[in-house]
């Protein structure tokens, strides 16, 4: 199979040779460009992931302490039967 393919090549001028030389560079170039091109979009996409995770865990965990400080109010409010307990809600 190669030695028909290297047969082939032997009979072409060094002028073919070359123009199929240049052709598969070009292919070769077109095809690292475009899968820089993917990756960086990959990359672009994880990061505005990132930049989105980030507001998204501050919320959760804001609202995480508000519930351990309206839990503590409620047990604070059901031992000593005190209003005080339950003004901040």
């Amino acid at each position: 199979m190669i030695a028909i393919i290297f047969s082939k090549l032997s009979k072409l001028s060094i002028s073919q040779k070359l123009y199929f030389s240049f052709v598969a560079i070009v292919v070769l170039i077109a095809v690292l460009v475009a899968s820089a091109y993917r990756g960086f979009e990959q990359v672009e996409d994880a990061t505005n992931s990132n930049v989105h995770t980030y507001p998204v865990l501050s919320d959760a965990q804001l609202a995480l302490e508000q519930l351990i400080n309206i839990e503590t109010g409620m047990r604070g409010f059901v031992i000593a039967s005190k209003d005080a307990f339950l003004e901040p809600w």
